[in-house]
């Protein structure tokens, strides 16, 4: 199960989801509480780490194997002491099942020589499929891949998410 740019509003929805389908393995790509942007304003590192202990409060029934490639409104320290029993990778690429992975927040910073590449962050570029390689973004669509058939399945995020993100335009009245 391949998930990104989550926000504390969706963590329940994250949680039946889990519950429902039993993923042997969750991989996050990043922006683990997605509505509080570390990146822009330092001081919200209290509401990231609450933020993160929620999170934690979710993915603490899983018993599989749980890969973060951090994004860049994530804190480190904070993911390593908050979410622990999570690996968090760097720029290497995981082998999983015979299947190579390559792991990164953003789409352009992907290893290369890779069966699947997951990644979040942006809206560009949008999931496919080249030689072979298979691309998925996770920030728009929960991605289910099923190791054995290759097969991979979408769930759409719940209405509402990317307002949450601070992705969306506002509409503006008179």
């Amino acid at each position: 199960m391949h998930i990104s740019d989550t926000t504390e509003g969706i963590y329940k929805y994250i949680d039946k989801v889990i519950q429902e389908i039993n993923p042997q393995y969750i991989v996050h790509t990043g922006d683990i509480v997605d509505n509080i942007k570390l990146e822009t304003n330092a001081d919200y590192l209290y509401l990231h780490q609450k933020g993160l202990s929620q999170f934690q409060d979710v993915i603490k029934k899983y018993r599989g194997n749980i890969y973060y490639a951090l994004g860049n409104h994530d804190d480190r320290e904070s993911v390593k002491n908050i979410l622990n029993g999570g690996i968090i990778v760097g720029k290497e690429l995981i082998t999983i099942e015979g299947k190579v992975f390559s792991m990164s927040h953003k789409y352009e910073m992907l290893q290369k020589k890779a069966d699947y590449y997951l990644y979040g962050h942006s809206f560009d570029p949008c999931s496919y499929e080249k030689n072979g390689e298979i691309f998925l973004n996770g920030l728009m669509k929960i991605n289910i891949i099923v190791l054995s058939t290759g097969r991979i399945y979408e769930l759409g995020y719940p209405v509402g998410v990317n307002y949450e993100r601070k992705m969306e335009k506002r509409s503006v009245g008179l």
